[in-house]
């Protein structure tokens, strides 16, 4: 009885021993996990609000230039699109840098020159809801008869940001120039709009105003040169398809192919979403990247650990698969076992770190917005991804679990047996 007695004392620490070691192994796991899952949002989060801005958008057709301001005469290429049967709409647009001076405080902002009428239905519902306040003229009536002899209208909108910053009011004076000790034009604030970015973070304060496209034009000096030659350079000219000439992408092709032919100069130049999904697919390519780095080494750190309890937990059990190898059993099903066992820690560390890795992922995504000052979502979290979690677990944990599973079955049957006592 006294030895049942010591056997028994000496297995009991061994046992504790064991459970603490599953207990910090699903624990490791599940931090791993949870680090992937976050990772994984955010990545997800990025690509899905990238794509919703040209997937959402009116523009089923962009034309474009090789370079930046690369489309010239906009308007009359719009024009004539327009009157394509299949043509909803078609808009031209520019975008530049220009210098902003508020009573001889000055700064940087983004432009865009646009018509206003035209840009109007172009914005989907949700955008339309950020303009507080909008543009008394509806044409571009500075462009006038194509020589740019129309009045100016002197009207911009200003995004929140800068309304805040320059403490500006609807009647407020601002003037914008080219660059900084360029001739200054004068403009009239009409409103201010919502942007992507919030009142915090590091960029809630770029600001960004939108003015008359041709005004814009003229005050960058892309509107005619010194001799009278009309340039009217844009950047792109929109084009919304009328709902019967949209449905599928053969479609938008085959508008595009007409667009090329009739517009050589601009061919390759011609984008369908399909098109500007792909061109943005390399940069959402490397933020997908970069997540999935720090997930995968979180990964590999958590199932390394498995891997090392397991090689510890087999010097243990020497004498259990030294008798398991003497009655019989294969390395076969000493390998499996092995291997399974490993797995049931992984798979049980990884369903535990799904929750944090939600709450995780929630938090980060909380912080980039206030650290940038985003006003958007910047995580993505559902079943496929989950799923896609486990599979990267799985996968990594597999391969880890190998040599452990491996170095069991090439334990000495002999040498083995001498610890059974």
């Amino acid at each position: 009885m006294m030895r049942g007695m010591e056997k028994y004392t000496r297995k009991a620490p061994k046992k504790l021993l064991r459970r603490k070691r599953a207990f910090l192994t699903i624990s490791a796991i599940a931090i791993s996990m949870a680090l992937l899952v976050s990772m994984l949002s955010i990545a997800q989060g990025i690509v899905d609000f990238t794509y919703s801005q040209i997937i959402d958008s009116k523009e089923d057709i962009a034309i474009t230039g090789l370079n930046t301001h690369g489309v010239a005469y906009g308007h009359t290429l719009a024009m004539n699109l327009s009157r394509w049967r299949e043509v909803e709409a078609a808009t031209p647009s520019l975008e530049d840098i220009v210098s902003l001076n508020v009573s001889g405080r000055k700064g940087f902002c983004g432009a865009e020159g646009v018509i206003p009428q035209d840009m109007w239905h172009f914005l989907p519902d949700d955008q339309r809801d950020r303009f507080h306040g909008w543009f008394a003229e509806p044409a571009d009536v500075h462009f006038g008869n194509g020589s740019y002899d129309g009045p100016f209208t002197g009207e911009i909108l200003v995004s929140r940001s800068t309304w805040d910053d320059f403490a500006l009011s609807e009647g407020s004076k601002v003037n914008i120039s080219r660059t900084s000790n360029g001739q200054e034009w004068s403009f009239t604030v009409k409103g201010y709009f919502e942007t992507d970015f919030g009142g915090t973070g590091v960029l809630a304060h770029l600001h960004a105003v939108v003015l008359h496209l041709s005004e814009l034009q003229t005050v960058l000096d892309l509107d005619t040169l010194d001799n009278d030659t009309v340039l009217d350079v844009v950047d792109r000219v929109s084009v919304d398809l009328r709902p019967e000439d949209s449905k599928s992408q053969k479609d938008v092709d085959r508008v595009i192919f007409d667009i090329e032919e009739q517009y050589p100069i601009y061919k390759d130049g011609v984008l369908s979403k399909k098109d500007r999904l792909a061109k943005v697919e390399g940069q959402v390519a490397i933020a997908n990247a970069y997540f999935m780095s720090i997930g995968l080494v979180s990964t590999f750190i958590g199932t390394l650990f498995v891997a090392c309890i397991m090689v510890m937990s087999i010097f243990e059990r020497t004498n259990i698969i030294g008798m398991m190898r003497a009655i019989g059993i294969s390395r076969w099903t000493i390998f499996l076992q092995t291997f399974g066992e490993s797995i049931g820690l992984i798979v049980l560390g990884a369903l535990v770190g799904v929750l944090p890795g939600y709450l995780g992922a929630d938090l980060m995504g909380t912080y980039l917005s206030s650290s940038y000052g985003f006003n958007f979502s910047l995580i993505s979290f559902n079943m496929v991804l989950i799923g896609k979690a486990f599979l990267v677990m799985l996968a990594v944990g597999s391969l880890s679990s190998v040599y452990p599973a491996w170095l069991a079955t090439k334990m000495n049957v002999i040498k083995a047996l001498r610890h059974v006592g």
